[in-house]
């Protein structure tokens, strides 16, 4: 799969909250973060709350899941409440729910039927509850400027290597060098990466891969590559993070299943609950982007 022009690399320069902040101004979007979505119920099982319009993260611990919700000029009134919490200046958490004209859930599948509970059809239920994710590691590992041109070498114009293909054995999947997408979409070379400026390399894991152990593995396999000694390299990391991806790869989306469902869409839509995710597609960028611009034209045919 390594073809020239296969992949291609995109760098928000001011980070991808800037790409995110552009669009809900363009929009004229109201959003509200540090809200956790716990449950989606029925307007008429339950009373309205005080709270205008969310763009909020799932509060599980696999985190990371994004779930929205509008309030526009349906002609409809609202049929589903989200139920949640959201943080307060006292380190707690208050209670909120409110009505919403369309919900967007946008999290993994298990999350998406745990959240909707019986907001949908049994089918659809058993559906995301049947479709399967991996587990990976990755690790940030920021390293002193000096060792630029070293990194440049072992990459040799690539971004990405893949290192478990030669060697079964490898517990590291993928390196990237995050300053390699940076200098090219800036029209500069790697030497033109600005004297001072660290070098950034983020690694991930094989499947099922331990958390304790990533970062130690990370700094093994670079060092192997660079050909220096492990304690060297440890000595020139500035700073490094480890994130634990509980729910990650794809390993089973719906047309791996063996079911009767089916949708002409890349999203399950019923009413005002729409049900988005590369699941119901592929595991790709492509599947999120299609099952996104899916999700977008029902949440526009509702409003």
């Amino acid at each position: 799969m390594k073809y020239a022009g296969l992949w291609a690399h995109f760098w928000c320069p001011g980070g991808f909250s800037s790409l995110l902040c552009h669009y809900l101004a363009e929009a004229n979007a109201v959003t509200q973060f540090g809200v956790r979505v716990d449950q989606l119920v029925n307007c008429k099982e339950s009373s309205s709350g005080s709270l205008s319009s969310v763009s909020s993260r799932n509060g599980s611990k696999n985190g990371g899941s994004i779930a929205a919700a509008f309030a526009g000029k349906s002609a409809q009134p609202a049929e589903i409440m989200v139920k949640g919490s959201c943080a307060t200046k006292h380190e707690g958490r208050a209670l909120v729910q409110a009505p919403f004209d369309v919900i967007i859930l946008a999290v993994p599948a298990a999350e998406a039927a745990h959240i909707a509970g019986e907001m949908l059809p049994a089918s659809v239920t058993d559906v995301l509850r049947r479709i399967e994710y991996d587990n990976r590691v990755a690790v940030a590992l920021v390293l002193d400027h000096s060792l630029v041109a070293a990194v440049a070498t072992i990459f040799d114009g690539a971004a990405e290597l893949t290192l478990d293909l030669d060697d079964q054995h490898c517990g590291v999947h993928l390196m990237a060098w995050q300053d390699a997408k940076r200098t090219a979409l800036d029209g500069r070379s790697v030497s033109g990466v600005p004297h001072g400026s660290p070098v950034t390399v983020v690694t991930h894991s094989i499947c099922g891969a331990d958390s304790e152990t990533a970062a130690d593995q990370a700094i093994e396999a670079l060092a192997l590559r660079l050909g220096i000694a492990c304690a060297v390299l440890k000595s020139m990391v500035l700073h490094q993070k480890v994130i634990d991806w509980r729910v990650s790869q794809m390993t089973r989306p719906l047309e791996g299943l063996v079911c009767d469902f089916s949708l002409s869409e890349p999203c399950f839509a019923q009413g005002s609950l729409i049900v988005a995710g590369d699941f119901w597609t592929q595991s790709s960028f492509l599947g999120c982007f299609c099952s996104a611009l899916a999700a977008s034209r029902a949440a526009i045919a509702q409003l």
